[in-house]
């Protein structure tokens, strides 16, 4: 009886702190996601610190270097995204006026009487600039400052004092998960992940740049720039991709004329066919392991716990959920459900040894 009490307030106490946990993540989101930014970039770029470091520098010259580079290239690239993104995003009126134009919305002039008439119209106009839209699509202002601030600070402590963290973590959690299994999973995960959507993203780029040329399509560097990391994007990626170029070749050709049209939307699936299927595979392997079904779930609960951050987050968010599943003998059976290849092998964890009861002496 005692038992069945014990495993019913057991079962209570768990239920109460995953609903605190859930109402932590979602109003504290302000805190947290430059947090989880930070340990995903920190698991990321721990392997240059530590190649680094073998050469002969020490841990804080190591860190200091990496992360010059890394937000010297960020920079740079983020530039570069800048300013493609400026010129494709000042001409989406032009891309609206054009569907207009052939019929898309049959009418420009709202119930309320209002300028802009549909509701693509009204919504890009509501916003005074697109720069406005990026920070609305961000979030407050405090989050942006959080991630542009934080996310370095912590970025650095975190590879700085990385084994002083990781004991910390594994003497804290050490009694739920199995740890040799756990502390290489995570760190595998999320490094292909970012690898593998990284060199996914340039070669798409490429190539969409390439036929983008040869289509003579305008504005083509900034559209296959945006267009290839698109494709990237789960769920959405594919009609993203398509959805800027399409309209850039509405301004451009007739459609009198489908050959361009087609061609531009079966080369662009085409690509997304094959990088999907064949490239990413064979960087990523079998290090995200999770079906579909997780997958599109996990992308809809964190996109609705965490905006638009969230929803870029959310593969490997749920990828580190399922590992922290699977290395517990008592979740194991759910961590199963998320898995793409169900693994039937169960890692026992080493129970906890007692301290040996001291001697009495004899009286």
């Amino acid at each position: 009886m005692e038992r069945i009490i014990d495993r019913k307030l057991l079962t209570s106490t768990r239920i109460c702190a995953l609903v605190l946990l859930l109402a932590a993540g979602y109003f504290a989101s302000s805190v947290l996601i430059p947090f989880v930014t930070a340990i995903i970039g920190a698991l990321f770029l721990d392997p240059v610190v530590t190649q680094l470091q073998n050469r002969g520098l020490t841990r804080r010259l190591a860190t200091s270097l990496t992360l010059l580079a890394f937000f010297a290239v960020f920079v740079a690239g983020g530039w570069g995204v800048y300013y493609a993104c400026a010129r494709t995003l000042d001409q989406a009126p032009l891309y609206i006026a054009k569907l207009h134009e052939l019929g898309f919305f049959p009418d420009r002039t709202t119930p309320f009487g209002a300028p802009g008439g549909t509701a693509a119209f009204h919504w890009m106009e509501s916003f005074s600039s697109w720069r406005d839209f990026l920070l609305h699509l961000l979030g407050s202002a405090f989050q942006v400052i959080s991630l542009a601030f934080f996310v370095p600070l912590m970025l650095f402590y975190f590879l700085l004092e990385k084994s002083d963290l990781v004991e910390s973590m594994n003497t804290l959690t050490g009694r739920f998960w199995y740890l040799p299994k756990f502390n290489q999973d995570i760190p595998r995960m999320v490094r292909a992940f970012f690898k593998g959507n990284l060199i996914g993203g340039l070669l798409l780029a490429v190539l969409h740049g390439a036929l983008f040329s040869i289509l003579h399509l305008g504005n083509a560097p900034g559209l296959a720039l945006i267009s290839g990391f698109l494709s990237l994007i789960p769920l959405l990626g594919s009609p993203l991709a398509i959805a800027l170029p399409l309209a850039q070749g509405l301004l451009q050709w007739s459609l009198s004329d489908p050959w361009p049209f087609l061609a531009l939307v079966g080369f662009i699936l085409l690509f997304h066919l094959v990088v999907g299927n064949v490239v990413l595979p064979q960087i990523i392997g079998n290090r995200i392991n999770v079906n579909p079904a997780a997958l599109v779930l996990g992308l809809l609960f964190w996109g609705w716990m965490w905006g638009a951050m969230g929803f870029l987050l959310a593969i490997p968010l749920t990828a580190a959920i399922k590992i922290a599943l699977e290395n517990n003998e008592s979740t194991y059976t759910l961590a199963n459900l998320m898995a793409a290849r169900p693994r039937h092998v169960l890692f026992r964890i080493a129970p906890r040894r007692k301290a040996p009861t001291p001697l009495r002496p004899v009286t």
